[in-house]
């Protein structure tokens, strides 16, 4: 049996920052398996930097 060729093109995912469900073949981000859009990664990229960085006294 073939692949189905247009999986891909259908297959959805729910964005890790969002939450909200969207075709990955749609996804403007850099990792469509992650994220939705563009923004979201982004926001989603600063916010863990934020929490990673040690407060300074």
């Amino acid at each position: 049996m073939q692949p189905n060729k247009y999986d891909a093109a259908t297959s959805t995912a729910v964005c890790l920052w969002c939450y909200s469900q969207y075709l990955k073949s749609t996804s403007r981000a850099r990792d469509g398996q992650t994220f939705c859009s563009r923004k979201c990664e982004l926001i989603g990229r600063s916010w863990l930097e934020d929490s990673l960085t040690p407060e300074s006294e």
